[in-house]
């Protein structure tokens, strides 16, 4: 069999280091030296990826601000919600459904009434 994997194209030399020994170069080229530590500028930030105060500080007021103005929209959706609410209850569709369910209410009621006392009373049962 072929062996279809490929071999790192890496120098050698670079295998020849150790780790710890390539991660202090690294340091030492990137100007921070650990413990001897370099000390950098307020302004600069210390990792590519953080930001700055100032940066941090904008981009607060700049998420406040959408903040307020997306509350400000949801309250008028819900005061629009609550208008089609009221005026969905004024329907004559809707008057009807609830008609029909006071209407349901009634029968079940009736119907209970005109069926008190008839149940059957049997020795030593209960009341079917």
């Amino acid at each position: 069999m072929t062996d279809d994997t490929q071999q790192p194209t890496a120098a050698p030399a670079a295998d020849d280091k150790n780790p710890l020994d390539i991660l202090e170069e690294l340091l030492k080229d990137s100007g921070g030296g650990g413990a001897a530590g370099g000390s950098k500028p307020a302004a600069e930030p210390s990792k590519p990826g953080e930001l700055t105060e100032e940066e941090l500080a904008q981009k607060r007021a700049e998420f406040e601000e959408i903040k307020a103005e997306q509350n400000i929209e949801d309250a008028e959706q819900l005061v629009k919600q609550k208008e089609l609410l009221k005026t969905l209850t004024q329907t004559p569709a809707y008057q009807a459904r609830v008609q029909q369910e006071e209407e349901k209410v009634v029968e079940t009621k009736t119907a209970e009434e005109a069926s008190a006392g008839f149940e059957i009373t049997q020795l030593d049962h209960d009341k079917i």
